[in-house]
């Protein structure tokens, strides 16, 4: 019964022509947000399968209220904009359900990290409600993900460095909180693990007669890969082109990143256009930024 009433609700704040609707089922249930706040955080007593569904409902409605003027208006009464302490209360639940990921393949913990995820992914990048999550401790939150190379978790690493990259776009405090956290490096030595990854992945399957499901699954982890490795080299032009310290800036770059731009351009068949080109922007933001390591990455 829950289930099914997430499940309405998700797609009465979806539905264009259900003003009406909305604006009566608020004015019945204005703590409905709080409550769907509080599902997700009760983690001993609340199955998993809930917890998700319930995340994704405050999903529908973030996107509901950042669709149009009208929308906002009617949910404006719901808690929606969610103040820091429902931010806060939602970030350290995001903190331990991806601590957990390390102990368990549940597919339910995956697809509740997935729907927090997603969830502020979009409240990043919304222009109602994004200048509202920034500063807000998302940096530490996030960066444990860069060190998950668990194959199953890829989607949620992708998820988590777009992410990070928008926040980045829009927020210097946050480039410079996400360098002082090591971040350049962790990227740098997850883009290295990911382009190795495909290399030795492309040529097994070159080599292979694998046929049926398996080929299947490879090619599905293949384009994960790849999507990966897209949003990584986004995230490191990032951190890269905004305004910090040039000398920060140099000290942080971790000695492999050239390295493993020359194995894109070596290999630009196996990544595709879209991927050398991304790598070619970081390198060109690499020397924009700080011309004398120009003769290092010639050498490379």
């Amino acid at each position: 019964y829950s289930r099914v009433c997430m499940l309405a609700f998700i797609v009465l704040v979806q539905s264009s022509d259900a003003h009406d609707e909305l604006v009566s089922f608020f004015a019945n249930e204005p703590e409905y947000t709080n409550e769907l706040i509080r599902i997700v955080k009760s983690e001993e007593v609340v199955p998993g399968n809930i917890r998700t569904l319930a995340m994704q409902a405050l999903g529908a409605q973030l996107g509901a209220y950042s669709s149009s003027h009208e929308r906002a208006r009617i949910l404006s009464g719901s808690s929606v904009s969610f103040g820091v302490g429902n931010r806060m209360i939602l970030l350290n639940v995001l903190q331990r359900a991806i601590f957990s990921l390390t102990n368990t393949n549940d597919l339910t913990c995956i697809a509740f990290v997935e729907a927090l995820l997603q969830f502020y992914l979009f409240h990043v990048t919304s222009s109602t409600s994004g200048s509202a999550v920034r500063g807000s401790g998302m940096v530490p939150t996030f960066l444990p993900l860069l060190e998950d190379t668990e194959p199953s978790h890829t989607h949620l690493v992708c998820l988590a460095v777009k992410t990070l990259q928008k926040l980045m776009d829009y927020s210097n405090t946050a480039v410079n909180v996400f360098k002082d956290l090591g971040g350049v490096e962790l990227l740098t030595h997850r883009l290295q693990i990911e382009v190795n990854r495909v290399i030795n992945l492309a040529g097994g399957n070159e080599d292979s007669m694998v046929v049926g499901d398996c080929l299947r699954i490879n090619d599905d982890l293949f384009d994960t890969q790849k999507r990966l490795i897209r949003v990584l080299l986004k995230a490191l032009g990032s951190a890269t082109y905004a305004p910090a310290n040039t000398a920060r800036t140099h000290n942080s770059r971790d000695a492999s990143l050239p390295f493993t731009l020359s194995l894109i351009f070596r290999n630009v068949d196996r990544f595709g256009g879209d991927i050398y080109s991304s790598a070619v922007t970081v390198m060109s933001e690499i020397i924009h930024k700080d011309p004398t390591s120009f003769p290092a990455l010639h050498d490379t």
